[in-house]
């Protein structure tokens, strides 16, 4: 039996794979991938100026980065992060940089806020605010004006009474989540929010003491022993 040397293994064993991929199907895809490509360009993005280009905030999710939208005969084309944000840039160009300066200058913005162009063109956005207009899951709906639904939602109330079996029944809103309603309660807060700013907040114990010396010591005892 002739031995097989490992070129004539290697060539045999890319042979055997290559009429595998044909026959499980994938013999057009290698075919085009082997094939110069074919078609038209895609046009280069249009070159604004600085006034091509808008910042503010992305609410693709609650990060809230900061964005860079060029925007060509009033439509956004493309979503990049903005520099002037150590979110999305560090470090981030100075503040001082004028729109001018800054119009070839960008910022990192990951696939989900460059898709912010899908959200605010697509044509089943909605648009208005829907409320519940039936039981649920019954998919009825009815558009209400945006102050109506801020206020019903931070007030609460019978929200529901046209709809069957929720007539009477109380939506808690917003503003009985909240765990502060003292106005005295709430300015002590603030003033203690402040000393703890400075370090000089203090805690009642057996004696006072301040924040620095309480954190000194635990630095200290946190100290391996020698």
């Amino acid at each position: 039996m002739k031995k097989m040397s490992r070129r004539d293994f290697v060539k045999g064993a890319t042979s055997v794979g290559a009429l595998a991929a044909f026959g499980l199907g994938y013999g057009p895809v290698i075919a085009r991938s082997l094939n110069p490509t074919v078609g038209s360009e895609t046009p280069p993005d249009p070159v604004v100026g600085p006034e091509g280009y808008l910042y503010t905030s992305c609410l693709q999710c609650n990060t809230g980065c900061g964005i860079k939208v060029k925007v060509v005969d009033g439509e956004a084309v493309k979503i990049e992060g903005n520099p002037y944000t150590p979110f999305n840039r560090f470090p981030h160009i100075d503040y001082a940089t004028t729109p001018a300066e800054a119009v070839n200058e960008f910022g990192a913005l990951c696939p989900k806020g460059q898709a912010g162009l899908q959200t605010a063109y697509d044509p089943y956005r909605l648009r208005k605010v829907l409320k519940r207009a039936g039981p649920r899951g019954s998919n009825r709906w009815v558009a209400i004006p945006f102050a109506q639904a801020i206020r019903e939602i931070a007030d609460g109330g019978t929200l529901f009474a046209s709809v069957p079996g929720e007539e009477t029944r109380v939506v808690p809103g917003l503003k009985e989540l909240r765990a502060m309603r003292d106005p005295q309660t709430m300015k002590d807060i603030g003033a203690d929010a402040k000393n703890v700013q400075k370090g000089t907040m203090t805690i009642t114990l057996e004696k006072p003491i301040s924040l620095r010396t309480l954190a000194s010591a635990r630095h200290s005892s946190a100290k391996p022993a020698r």
